[in-house]
């Protein structure tokens, strides 16, 4: 998030976990927060390409009007069925440090039921309507948070037609030349899109069921093609083992479920945010399930934090033995993906997080170690003695989350779905670079000032604990 003060975290499985996805749940200011100004980033003249062969994910540059160009998809059958919701009227890389771990073995055997959902995918695909992405009129929900930037110049150079809908609060000076409609969309302010028509929807700023009910009430459902919803892997129930697919079982909230609390129902209302969609739109929904989002422009600090910390110091606290596993992705390659979505005609449910394995905690820091400050000592202190001295996991050491950790799956996604159609990632090293460049324009306050994470001064304290306690 993008507030000075966090909300209390909850007791529940879903708040616990949300600490770790700051860099998706920020844009929730869009919503609930305001947020500080950041510096434009400039466009990329070019895109990636992501090659759709699973084990090849290469990236290349290219002509971004050239990508992803298949112009014999069939048309989506038939008019949207009569919507049942509530009206307006009624709102209520790195070789030699990648590896494969002992997860990718227990994956191996779940390929045969993951190729059901691979084919279910390539039938919706077929009969998605899809004319190219260029000239295709986008309304983008939010746009101005971290994410949505990314995204917003993506369609640009794609050359679509981009209209943004949001509150005005984050960086209003971005996108100066496009069509923006300002509202609060869980207010009478969605009935400006009433009657309107868009090939495409992208929303980065649903976290509430009634929001997609207006925004459906709103719109002309029968001439909208795609819906595309960032979602969230805390969407799912239960994250005590690894490996879970897009069929594993959606998180609920029996106990009280008229809450709109996001702080502490951040997944469950996620969940039931997809099941409105597809509800409204049945076959036209891209549900992109997305893990920690990392890169340029992130403000929530949880993963800056580490670049920022060694790239300014000779000591680093680093915890437990780095054997932890984490799935990440680049706000950048998520833009491409959805792009890839929309001119590929995907729709359903797609898990849009790192590979599983690829990376561990410790993989981390040892990246922004070389690629940063190669002087820097990584200190590891053990997560006992840590826990003695009062510091938490996750909230304390963002992104560290012990491999013995009751959710630890949380941090074993299987993304096969997706990278089978053509998600591939960048290597973790040049998002640690690009974020740690963007963060340094900053200015000097900001900058020293981290939103997440023990302060300079309350590391120095744990080491010199750490070495008094090892030379007694």
């Amino acid at each position: 998030m993008h507030s000075a003060e966090m909300p209390p975290a909850s007791t529940n499985l879903s708040g616990r976990l949300r600490t770790h996805f700051n860099s998706l749940a920020c844009s929730i200011s869009d919503m609930l927060y305001p947020h500080p100004s950041q510096p434009v980033m400039a466009a990329d003249p070019a895109i990636l390409r992501i090659s759709p062969a699973p084990g090849n994910c290469e990236l290349s540059v290219c002509s971004a009007r050239s990508h992803y160009r298949d112009d014999n998809r069939r048309s989506l059958p038939g008019p949207a069925p009569a919507y049942t919701g509530p009206r307006l009227d009624n709102p209520g890389g790195e070789a030699g440090i990648l590896r494969r771990r002992t997860f990718l073995q227990a994956a191996t055997g779940a390929a045969l039921a993951s190729a059901a959902l691979v084919s279910a995918a390539l039938v919706s695909a077929a009969l998605a309507r899809a004319k190219g992405v260029a000239g295709r009129s986008v309304l983008f929900m939010g746009g101005t948070g971290f994410i949505g930037p990314h995204m917003v110049r993506a369609l640009l150079r794609a050359g679509c037609e981009v209209t943004l809908f949001n509150r005005g609060r984050s960086n209003p000076h971005l996108f100066p030349g496009l069509r923006r409609i300002r509202g609060d969309r869980t207010t009478a302010d969605i009935e400006q899109l009433a009657g309107t028509r868009w090939d495409v929807i992208v929303d980065t700023s649903c976290y509430l069921p009634r929001a997609v009910d207006l925004l459906m009430a709103a719109v002309d459902r029968d001439a909208l093609q795609q819906y595309v919803l960032i979602s969230s892997v805390l969407a799912y129930r239960d994250f005590s083992r690894p490996g879970l697919r897009e069929d594993a079982a959606l998180a609920r909230m029996d106990e009280d479920p008229q809450s709109e609390d996001v702080s502490r129902y951040y997944g469950p209302l996620k969940a039931q945010c997809e099941q409105r969609a597809e509800l409204a739109l049945p076959g036209r929904v891209t549900r992109l399930r997305c893990g920690q989002i990392v890169g340029p422009g992130d403000s929530a600090d949880q993963f800056i934090y580490w670049p920022q910390r060694i790239a300014t110091g000779a000591e680093v606290l680093a915890p437990g033995s780095g054997d932890g596993l984490l799935q990440l992705i680049d706000a950048r390659d998520l833009a491409d993906w959805v792009v890839h979505c929309i001119d590929a005609g995907l729709t359903g449910p797609y898990n849009t997080t790192g590979p599983p394995g690829r990376y561990t905690f410790g993989d981390m820091l040892q990246l922004c170690r070389q690629r940063l400050n190669p002087r820097a000592q990584l200190t590891w202190v053990p997560a006992d003695f840590l826990a003695r001295q009062g510091i938490a996991a996750r909230t304390d050491l963002p992104l560290w989350v012990p491999p013995d950790a009751p959710d630890a799956g949380a941090w074993q996604i299987d993304t096969s779905l997706a990278s089978a159609h053509g998600l591939a990632q960048r290597p973790l090293g040049d998002t640690i670079v690009a974020a740690h460049d963007w963060f340094q324009t900053l200015s000097p306050q900001r900058r020293g000032t981290l939103k997440a994470g023990i302060s300079a001064r309350r590391q120095a304290q744990v080491l010199a604990a750490w070495h008094a306690a090892q030379g007694a």
